[in-house]
């Protein structure tokens, strides 16, 4: 389906696969290069090759794509990743049944320093397999000269990095992940703990918030404790939240036989400009007392206090039910609600849905009382 068919270095088929798999979301990107994996044809290396490639790119490095295939007096890498200040040469393999020649492949990343200058601190090598059993090629690094300047990662655990990515799009997570891919020294164990310890914080408020305009985006790295409540790292795709936030405030502004426009992810605000409502999405947790978690930022608050009329909505990813809040009714509950108060002096309340019998109430948590939610609920 791309240009002849007949994918070769500077080929239309090489342009126009490339340019497909960039309009593609990060799960089917991950279901092509599996696809590679999982069924042997003609180039399917050279198409896992690109599709590496592109997950490059989502991890917003500056990606240079490699030939298919190595020609004589010219560098043979599958990729060149750049961030601004470091150079990743990436050596794509779909297993690892073959001992890899390292002296070649970082050969490619001394040709690069001699060809464009570049500092030899700055470029490493990151190998790309498809295999998750890699304890030879693991072994093979490990005890070569090559160990300080080479790191290794399966398909599967980079499609996990970029999906992480797509759901944060901050750029303290997107830091995160880059150091990941960098060598570092690991005898003493502090970088990688301190590491996985900010991601699981920062993936923690991000499952149980759900409040992705920008501000609260960049609000997300300090987190509620591990210890309250068991959570599962299922995210729920970014478009679907935005298309739900969409029904929930057309069918609030159509009740009300007005228009609208949406000023940020979550803010709405009628066209005369005197009714503000945020929506804030949560899918459903697997748990019978409290399905249903939601932060609610100081910022929101004092939007929606600002206005003559402002909503707090609380939207549910399974169903079509939404309960309208008046500000009123929140500010008289914020005392009784958890709060999370961060190093960096930012806060948030907690909005804990619970299910009675069926009946969903707000949850005062500090006070141990639940409140009827019925008279807000919304059908849509």
């Amino acid at each position: 389906m791309s240009g002849d068919g007949r994918l070769r270095d500077g080929g239309t088929c090489s342009t126009e696969l490339r340019e497909f798999l960039a309009l593609k979301d990060a799960k089917t990107l991950t279901g092509y290069a599996q696809y590679c994996l999982d069924n042997k044809f003609e180039k399917s290396g050279e198409v896992l090759q690109d599709c590496v490639n592109e997950m490059g790119r989502r991890l917003t490095y500056q990606v240079t794509n490699g030939r298919y295939a190595g020609v004589r007096n010219d560098i043979g890498f599958d990729g060149l990743w750049f961030d601004g200040s470091r150079h990743l040469v990436i050596e794509v393999k779909t297993t690892d049944a073959y001992r890899i020649n390292l002296d070649t492949i970082t050969n490619y990343g001394t040709k690069l320093k001699q060809s464009n200058a570049l500092p030899p601190e700055n470029i490493s090598t990151l190998i790309v397999v498809g295999r998750q059993d890699t304890g030879d090629l693991e072994a093979q690094v490990r005890g070569s000269q090559h160990a300080w300047s080479v790191r290794l990662i399966s398909v599967d655990a980079l499609a996990k990095l970029v999906f992480v990515n797509d759901q944060f799009r901050s750029t303290p997570m997107l830091e995160k992940i880059r150091r990941i891919l960098l060598p570092f020294e690991y005898t003493r164990v502090d970088n990688i703990v301190e590491l996985v310890f900010e991601t699981q914080q920062e993936t923690e408020v991000k499952l149980i918030a759900e409040a992705e305009d920008e501000s609260s985006e960049n609000d997300a790295s300090n987190a509620v404790s591990l210890n309250q409540v068991r959570r599962e790292i299922d995210f729920t795709p970014r478009a679907e939240l935005d298309q739900k936030r969409e029904n929930i405030a057309k069918a609030f502004f159509a009740s009300r036989h007005t228009l609208y426009d949406q000023v940020t992810r979550t803010h709405y605000v009628s066209k005369a400009g005197d009714c503000h409502i945020i929506v804030a999405v949560s899918k459903r947790y697997e748990r019978d007392y409290q399905p249903y978690w939601y932060a609610l930022h100081p910022h929101w608050l004092e939007k929606l206090s600002d206005a003559n009329e402002g909503y707090f909505i609380l939207g549910c990813m399974d169903n079509s039910v939404a309960y309208v809040l008046p500000i009123p009714f929140i500010t008289s509950h914020l005392v009784n609600l958890n709060k999370t108060e961060k190093v960096d002096g930012k806060t948030y309340w907690h909005i804990a849905l619970n299910s009675d019998n069926g009946i969903v109430k707000l949850n005062l948590s500090r006070v141990g009382t639940k409140v009827d939610l019925s008279p807000y609920e919304m059908k849509y």
